[in-house]
């Protein structure tokens, strides 16, 4: 794929994005990604205090031309007549986060990521794919909260996989209850406990199952084929359901049924509901062997 020029040379024969279509940084239009302990306190304190590497006040000036590329081809995306920065503001939402080892996927800006931001036009259900650091730029510059914590998310998922025990990160906790990933249940249990050392023999192995749920959710999905791989009865994660249903593996009930269920136990589920998922699960197992998924 082409590098992205810089803003003065952007061609001027583009053409226009239509609703429901994805834009490709070379120019073209095309059809859209479809989309679902001991001294854990101060661990998760020294989180919550953390510096962004591309925090507004440090941004090197040469960053400058992709801010304005990524804002062109953004607001591109966008309804007729928006308006940087208000676009991101009014038209933009945060669908989900994932971090993998593959870097087949590519930022707006034309780079490899491995850390993917997936956002969701509201008016035009266009969409477009991230990187952490691209987006943290957009929204360090339009004021966006919600888009400029995506680093703090990230960090406290990779600080919770190498450290099972910590607690995740106020912002992380934000994104699995919005995404529905923990309930009010969990959720609220978290933000009672979640800066304490100590806790009780019944909390921990709650906060133990949370964590897991934590340490799944951004997965890429190649993380997803490991574990389904070793037990066909457990779960898939986000990813790996996803990029079933892009290749077109499941259809969009199957989605709907599995990012509805993956988090939860199977004791919760009906033997209705264990046994699809079980067949989901072959039918995604068969699929990645014939490579058919890109993980």
């Amino acid at each position: 794929m082409a590098a992205l020029p810089l803003v003065g040379t952007l061609r001027p024969a583009l053409p226009p994005v239509m609703p429901h279509q994805a834009f490709d940084v070379g120019g073209s239009a095309r059809e859209p990604e479809r989309l679902p302990a001991a001294g854990a306190a101060a661990a998760a304190a020294a989180d919550d205090n953390g510096v962004d590497a591309f925090d507004e006040k440090i941004l090197p000036d040469q960053v400058s031309g992709t801010i304005e590329n990524l804002k062109v081809l953004l607001t591109r995306l966008s309804t007729q007549g928006a308006v940087w920065p208000q676009v991101i503001k009014d038209e933009w939402e945060l669908e989900r986060l994932e971090e993998t080892d593959s870097k087949f996927k590519r930022c707006l800006c034309d780079n490899s990521i491995i850390r993917r931001c997936y956002l969701k036009n509201k008016k035009n259900g266009n969409r477009a794919v991230l990187g952490d650091r691209c987006l943290t730029l957009l929204a360090n510059e339009a004021g966006v909260e919600e888009f400029r914590n995506v680093g703090k998310i990230f960090r406290s998922f990779k600080r919770v996989c190498g450290h099972p025990d910590d607690s995740v990160s106020p912002e992380y906790a934000d994104y699995l209850e919005k995404r529905k990933i923990w309930g009010p249940r969990e959720a609220g249990f978290y933000k009672s406990n979640r800066l304490k050392d100590k806790l009780s023999d019944r909390q921990k192995p709650f906060k133990a199952k949370l964590n897991k749920i934590a340490r799944f959710a951004l997965a890429g999905a190649q993380k997803g084929v490991n574990v389904v791989s070793d037990s066909v009865g457990v779960s898939a994660n986000p990813a790996l359901i996803q990029e079933a249903f892009d290749q077109k593996v499941i259809n969009s009930n199957a989605l709907r049924f599995y990012m509805d269920v993956w988090q939860k136990e199977d004791g919760v589920l009906s033997e209705k509901q264990r046994h699809y998922k079980l067949i989901l699960n072959d039918n995604i197992l068969k699929a990645w062997a014939a490579k058919k998924l890109r993980v």
